[in-house]
């Protein structure tokens, strides 16, 4: 059981001594990592569906049927209008 008094201390505590804080890696530092290799679009199937997959290479790929992507080929504006934008604007 925790005494009062050392309950008072912790409450007195900034937050920030409890929260992990890390530095970034330099750069151009030891630390740095190169950036994986971009592979080219794979196709696979999902249920008799065919699928395109963007990024086969990373831990959770980015894949979509045929209807996502006629929405994706008809709205291509707006999509390079939010990348442009930084998520800001569609239009």
């Amino acid at each position: 059981m925790k005494s009062t008094r050392s309950a008072a201390r912790a409450a007195e505590r900034p937050l920030s001594l409890f929260m992990k804080t890390t530095k970034p890696a330099p750069l151009g530092g030891v630390l740095a990592a190169a950036p994986p290799p971009v592979l080219p679009p794979a196709l696979s199937e999902f249920k008799g569906h065919k699928l395109v997959v963007l990024n086969p290479h990373e831990r959770f790929p980015l894949q979509f049927g045929l209807g996502k992507a006629r929405l994706i080929v008809a709205n291509i504006a707006a999509i390079q209008a939010f990348v442009a934008s930084g998520g800001l604007s569609v239009a």
